[in-house]
């Protein structure tokens, strides 16, 4: 296996770490989750707002391990990609529509 790939390898296991430590933190540390990831909302953050956080980040998760133990599959690669954009595109939503919008941006 070439050196790059590799590198991406390892690059996604550690990506699925995070991510599942992220898991824990949307379930069990809801309280954490509302404080350091919405400071400026956190009443508007529910419960059901960490276990639907934890939900898509550990599907994320289980595609960061697909990925890097197939790392020469076009087509699971290309999923796990595409995730990192819909991901992406989700969190600039939240921001700039959800509970972290600043008071008095947006109404």
């Amino acid at each position: 296996m070439a050196y790059s790939a590799t590198l991406l390898q390892r690059w996604l296991y550690l990506a699925a770490g995070l991510r599942l430590l992220s898991v824990y933190v949307g379930l069990f540390q809801v309280e954490k989750f509302r404080t350091n990831l919405f400071p400026l909302a956190t009443n508007q953050v529910t419960d059901l707002y960490g276990r639907t956080f934890a939900t898509w980040t550990s599907v994320t998760c289980v595609l960061c391990i697909v990925c890097a133990r197939n790392v020469s599959s076009p087509a699971i690669y290309g999923a796990c990609a595409g995730t990192g954009r819909i991901e992406t595109c989700i969190v600039n939503v939240v921001r700039r529509f959800g509970p972290c919008r600043r008071r008095g941006g947006w109404s």
